[in-house]
């Protein structure tokens, strides 16, 4: 039988495990792995260390997907409207930033509403760019990260959609997004198939 993170590798590997190749543009949403990304019209400029609370979301997310040490920093800004991921925010690597509004009402839904998103950024970082896939496809690729993640780190179904069900607006896709249904069913079955391997 495999070791549990040999069997987190394998299932993360199986969901095309590898880091984008991106290049950032120069405004943010340009740069940004996350299609739904834009910048947040009025924001506060500036961009600060994460809470220590998303720190250890980040890490925890890290760990359960069998990653290692957390190698991507994560960062506060009122310049995005909820959460991204960059391939290379200004010039100095790969990371995630998130705006603090939106990562309090997370919180405040619970705990693994907002693990749930940091899980799915996370997701971007490592779901494989498939060239010319569509943004839907890296999307739902993304929630399927974040599906695996939340089982490994101990959430129920209903934990590991609740930022999808409850933190976001629910609707019937757009030309960057899928919709919430679909997204939820890549999280649920990404979910089933994670805890399965996690029983083993």
């Amino acid at each position: 039988m495999l070791q549990t993170s040999n069997r987190r590798v394998f299932l993360v590997s199986s969901l095309s495990c590898a880091c984008f190749a991106l290049s950032a543009g120069s405004a943010w949403a340009a740069g940004s792995l996350c299609a739904m990304t834009r910048s947040n019209p009025g924001g506060r400029r500036g961009t600060h260390p994460g809470s220590s609370a998303a720190d250890k979301d980040a890490d925890d997310v890290f760990e359960a997907l069998g990653l290692g040490r957390r190698t991507i920093p994560i960062f506060a800004s009122y310049e995005v409207e909820n959460a991204a991921a960059f391939p290379n925010l200004n010039n100095a690597g790969p990371a995630i930033v998130y705006n603090p509004d939106f990562m309090t009402r997370l919180y405040n839904i619970n705990d693994w509403a907002p693990a749930s998103v940091i899980a799915h950024e996370i997701g971007h970082h490592v779901a494989r760019d498939r060239g010319n896939s569509s943004s839907h496809r890296r999307e739902l690729a993304a929630d399927e990260v974040s599906g695996c993640a939340m089982a490994w780190m101990g959430a129920s179904r209903q934990q590991a959609t609740v930022a999808m069900t409850k933190g976001l607006p629910v609707n019937a896709g757009s030309p960057s997004h899928p919709g919430t249904d679909q997204r939820v069913q890549a999280i649920t079955q990404a979910y089933s198939e994670c805890g399965n391997l996690r029983s083993q």
